[in-house]
């Protein structure tokens, strides 16, 4: 079983006024075909900006500083940080290929109890 995706040394930084904040550093990911990946942490930990930067979603003043995202896609490797995140090929992957299910407040993980005891 191959790799759909594979990270390798993924760093975003968010480049602000009067500092540049990292939020994902050096973060080496793999997801195999026909698995499950759950991505689960703390508020503020990067899910959300690893999934948006799989997407080419980063919102300004965020940027991809370093690292590699491959997708296996029709027997080839696509460097996805290196697609314009506005082009007819990344708009084509995203929906079709990748998408992010986007948290929704209300059916969120309760942090008061172990995540195991609240997903099926």
């Amino acid at each position: 079983m191959y790799n759909l995706i594979d990270i390798s040394s993924l760093h975003v930084d968010f480049y602000l006024e009067e500092s540049i904040v990292p939020a994902i550093n050096g973060i080496d990911l793999s997801i195999k075909k026909e698995k499950i990946l759950g991505i689960v942490g703390e508020s503020g930990c990067g899910k959300s900006v690893l999934a948006l930067s799989i997407l080419g979603l980063i919102p300004s003043p965020g940027k991809i500083t370093n690292g590699k995202i491959l997708l296996n896609h029709n027997n080839s490797e696509i460097d996805l940080t290196k697609i314009d995140s506005n082009s007819q090929l990344m708009r084509n992957i995203r929906g079709n290929k990748i998408s992010m299910i986007f948290q929704e407040p209300m059916t969120s993980l309760n942090p008061v109890f172990n995540i195991g005891d609240q997903i099926i």
